[in-house]
């Protein structure tokens, strides 16, 4: 017996071919939703361990053992790969911001402060080639990196740091558009420094954990340092 529909209906031909034809798109949606990130990925990957100049579209077609054309239907240019990958570094950096200062008190952003530079096992020695490549090859593309990630770092500190002050946790007398901008910049400008960092052997995560943990702690009233203590 054919299964009821709405309103004891049983399903004409048109209907059912209707209803395959939309199981059938959101299948092929799903499979290139699932293909694109297979690519973004392994791109990234093999960006980021050897660099953005020295990965060409047939390594990484090689690597997922995919057809340039079929690659190509989703990113036609390399250019289009690459700012794919940027913008999904500063959708993950802005989750990662969001977590440690959107929450309802500055006590719970000091808590996932600390927490996530006890996480940080980077190794000191490591820089990423790809932020490398990405400054002297994509010039145009790093500026634009460069100045997403200042707006989404200077919006979120700002809102964190007036949520410290009305808890007491953070000094009143600070300039609080100022101490954002400071904040917003060692993030933003942190790909200008690469050379020094590489040459003293530092990686991008500890040098962005370690002044901002110098500058957090200028900023915060006594009973602010005793929560951050607690993680040390």
């Amino acid at each position: 017996m054919q299964p009821f529909l709405k309103n004891g209906l049983y399903p004409s031909r048109t209907k059912a071919k209707f209803f395959i034809q939309i199981i059938n798109i959101y299948t092929t949606q799903t499979m290139s939703i699932d293909t694109q990130e297979k690519i973004l990925r392994t791109a990234s990957e093999e960006f980021y361990q050897f660099g953005i100049r020295s990965v060409s579209i047939d390594d990484i077609c090689k690597k997922l053992g995919m057809s340039k054309k079929t690659f190509y239907t989703y990113y036609p240019t390399k250019d289009d790969l690459v700012a794919a990958i940027l913008d999904r570094a500063v959708e993950e950096m802005d989750k990662t911001a969001t977590f440690m200062l959107n929450a309802d008190n500055l006590r719970a952003c000091l808590h996932r402060f600390a927490a996530n530079q006890a996480r940080d096992k980077s190794d000191v020695r490591k820089v990423p080639l790809l932020l490398r490549d990405l400054k002297k090859y994509y010039p145009q593309l790093f500026e634009e990196y460069q100045k997403r990630i200042f707006i989404s770092q200077y919006e979120k500190v700002k809102k964190a740091l007036q949520l410290g002050i009305e808890d007491h946790l953070v000094r009143s007398d600070i300039n609080v558009d100022l101490t954002s901008l400071l904040f917003a910049k060692i993030h933003a400008d942190t790909v200008r420094h690469l050379e020094l960092l590489k040459e003293n052997k530092i990686s991008v995560s500890a040098y962005i954990n370690n002044t901002s943990a110098i500058l957090i702690r200028g900023i915060l009233s006594p009973e602010g340092l005793v929560i951050l203590d607690q993680h040390d």
